[in-house]
């Protein structure tokens, strides 16, 4: 259900990065399976072929690229609900950016940096995210 006045700007560039973020995950994840299926293959070009630890380790990194891969695949989706006035489109981007500052300050901490300059603006771009999705008036009106 679009308004009249069609989507909102900042809906639009949301929606624009969602889907640039979407494509870009799932572009990497792609890359990480075909390098993880070229080291189950030849894994003596990769490793001392009589460590038994790429056996272990192998089933762990497909599994980790596969739910980044399911969240590539959500963010396009998301993209797609923003953009027609879906609100759980809506309320997934605002618990996406909350997981996202938190993700970031406990990295920051993490690694003793109090707030390095990528730290700053994933934190940055969150919060206005989050702020626009939850206070503007305008995006309100839009997803009611």
């Amino acid at each position: 259900m679009v308004s009249k006045k069609g989507v909102p700007l900042g809906i639009k560039i949301i929606s624009i990065l969602d889907l640039i973020a979407g494509i870009l995950i799932i572009l990497v994840c792609l890359l990480y399976l075909l390098l993880g299926i070229l080291i189950y293959i030849y894994p003596e070009q990769f490793f001392d072929p009589s460590d038994p630890s790429l056996n272990y380790i192998l089933p762990y990194v497909f599994g980790i690229v596969i739910i980044f891969l399911l969240f590539g695949i959500l963010k396009i989706f998301i993209a797609r609900g923003l953009w027609k006035a879906k609100p759980w489109a809506r309320n997934t981007d605002i618990i996406i950016s909350v997981i996202g500052i938190l993700i970031t300050v406990v990295y920051s901490f993490y690694n003793k940096n109090i707030i390095d300059l990528n730290s700053f603006y994933s934190i940055t771009i969150h919060t206005v995210i989050l702020f626009y999705l939850i206070f503007s008036k305008e995006v309100k009106s839009y997803f009611s």
